[in-house]
């Protein structure tokens, strides 16, 4: 089990990209210090492509990985051609995206090999700079992901970061998650108050475009330069690789969709090599003037046997008349920008409608795609009557990242309190003798949720706390056969929770299955339904990073019956580890207290010497 206290000396956040990756890191007894890792290798550059490649095709032994393991220029004859294929673009599986992907191999094994690479990579710096430092205890890894992750994809990726030993336990507390936007938000205050002036209750938006996906949010600038997020995160797979995706669509209706086949299938490198260089020498510069376009020309020569696997017909006559060159024209490649950026305005628009009468005063643009000049002027064309102030910082490539490292500082010293580091929503769980419920508040807006809905249609604000079982008492029959039992095969199984307390033993009621079990079972079929509404009313929330449990129990409950209720609220899933602090306790009558000081206050009968009994 992990430890309880996290004794951070340094934090490094990683930016695992869809196509390019990176990290940085700093020392909290210097914290305004943070280092970006800008060389690999022979290369320089801020990140690295996310690209790995094995030796063969059992997949076994890593060949290379970032810069190195990029496409070369091919051979002009065939047989000399590298067949080897770098695999890429595996982040987007966790999207539910399948990219061209080999059959045997599992994404999650890529992403564990590629971490373990970055991973070496990390600790040899480490090493360097603060030598004998214990990197598994005194190091805190941030890992940033898209506003779009769910539990089970953040899941995924603490499990591979385990498998590539950047931890040393699955749950290790020294892994913490933070979205993309969030970080870039945190990154960006001090350009924000000193560009566009903002202040204490202004408003403003992180559009963060990366590789692979484009994140959204708002937040409110608060006082002591925090941040709160008043927005519900939204994105979509927009980012650069969709202009990629065009460009090879393109190429589809110029080669044969047979052509693009063979070369994805057996001569993917020449193919990612046709892209890479679309993109340096077209894709990045393109601003969207005409005036400033020259016409790209790719000249088949330069692959001279891939003359001799297009087959007859319209492309091959058309390439014939044309000289064997495919000439890439200025509306070709406004297209293929068009239809992201397009979705990229509406997503903008979205976050506009849900600050509803509330000033945005600022959009920054962060992430690599957002360094696009064409990006950039499309966007402040549409909104710059709506919000004043547009602007992509310094290195926005970077945001992100650096944005990572300040949040880390800053949860490491949450940890270090004794307080859950990133908590996003609460849930208060009513787990009562007869009754039972539950409700949900994010922690950026007041508005509590309480759940009327329960298995299979009843609408109340709590469900009864009876366990229907099979004959056997092993399993719960189904999901109506709690709360509200439709049969009756075996009798039910209720006041469990009695068992608790200081109940008289021959008061406590008898019980087919031990008291224990029950309560377990019960939480783990009501943890469902908590997770459900979690998930339906905040997109992006890791359930056992981003969610305080606070669990009622009577005033007569003692320490021991509190570690019971904790150790089945760990066996029912609700927290992952039995001395979580993501698990709190309060006392009902506290609970009680405390709503009914907001309703004399909301209603004005609660003054400064009241005195309340309860």
């Amino acid at each position: 089990m992990s430890s309880s206290k996290v004794d951070t000396r340094v934090v490094v956040a990683i930016d695992f990209g869809t196509t390019f990756s990176g990290y940085a890191y700093a020392h909290k007894s210097n914290p305004k210090e943070i280092t970006v890792e800008n060389k690999w290798g022979g290369s320089l550059g801020f990140k690295t492509p996310t690209i790995i490649k094995y030796e063969d095709e059992s997949y076994s032994t890593i060949k290379s990985w970032g810069f190195d393991a990029l496409p070369e220029k091919p051979s002009k004859r065939r047989k000399n051609v590298d067949k080897s294929r770098p695999v890429e673009l595996f982040k987007l599986f966790l999207l539910n995206e399948k990219p061209t992907f080999p059959d045997t191999l599992d994404y999650r094994k890529v992403i564990s090999d590629y971490l373990r690479k970055l991973g070496e990579m990390i600790k040899e710096k480490v090493d360097i700079h603060w030598h004998d430092l214990d990197f598994y205890n005194k190091v805190l890894i941030v890992l940033m992901i898209p506003a779009g992750y769910d539990d089970h994809a953040i899941a995924i990726m603490r499990g591979c970061a385990f498998s590539a030993g950047l931890t040393r336990e699955k749950n290790s507390r020294n892994l913490i998650f933070i979205t993309e936007p969030e970080a870039a938000a945190i990154s960006c205050l001090n350009p924000l108050e000193k560009l566009h002036n903002l202040k204490p209750g202004d408003s403003f938006m992180i559009v963060d475009c990366g590789g692979g996906t484009v994140d959204l949010s708002c937040h409110e600038l608060l006082a002591n330069n925090k941040i709160r997020e008043i927005t519900r995160p939204t994105g979509g797979s927009y980012g650069s690789s969709f202009v990629d995706k065009e460009f090879v669509g393109f190429l589809r209706r110029k080669l044969g969709s047979s052509t693009i086949e063979l070369l994805e299938k057996e001569h993917y490198n020449v193919l990612q090599y046709m892209v890479q260089k679309f993109c340096r020498r077209v894709k990045i510069p393109f601003t969207g003037e005409r005036s400033n376009f020259q016409p790209y020309e790719i000249d088949l020569d330069d692959y001279s046997w891939l003359k001799d696997i297009i087959k007859g017909g319209k492309e091959k006559r058309l390439l014939e008349e044309a000289d064997w060159s495919i000439y890439v024209e200025y509306d070709d490649v406004k297209g293929m920008f068009d239809h992201c950026i397009t979705k990229i305005i509406h997503l903008i628009r979205e976050q506009l409608a849900q600050l509803q009468n509330k000033r945005c005063s600022a959009i920054m643009l962060v992430g690599g795609f957002s360094e696009s000049e064409y990006l950039q002027a499309r966007i402040k064309k549409e909104f710059n009557k709506i919000v004043l102030n547009i602007s992509v910082p310094t290195q926005p490539m970077i945001a992100v990242v650096k944005g990572g490292v300040q949040f880390g500082l800053r949860a490491e010293t949450m940890v270090n309190r004794g307080k859950p580091s990133d908590i996003r929503v609460i849930v208060g769980l009513d787990f009562g003798t007869t009754y039972s419920g539950f409700t949900c508040c994010h922690i950026s807006d007041s508005k509590i949720f309480i759940n009327t809905k329960w298995p299979p249609r009843e609408v109340y604000p709590k469900i009864n706390t009876i366990l229907q079982y099979d004959r056997n008492f092993v399993n719960i029959v189904n999901i109506e056969q709690w709360g509200y039992p439709e049969q009756d095969e075996t009798r039910p199984v209720e006041l469990f929770k009695l068992h608790l307390g200081n109940l008289q033993e021959n008061l406590k009621p008898r019980l087919p299955v031990a008291y224990k079990k029950a309560i377990t079972d019960y939480l783990y079929k009501l943890g469902k339904l908590i997770k459900e509404a979690v998930k339906k009313n905040w997109v992006g929330i890791n359930f056992t990073e981003n969610v305080l449990l606070v669990l009622t129990v009577p005033a007569e409950y003692s320490e021991k019956e509190k570690a019971i209720m904790r150790e089945c609220a760990h066996n029912a899933g609700l927290i992952n580890e039995g001395d979580s602090l993501q698990l709190q306790f309060t006392t009902e009558p506290e609970a009680a207290a405390i709503y009914c000081m907001d309703k004399l206050r909301e209603y004005d009968l609660l003054t400064i010497g009241s005195k309340l009994d309860y």
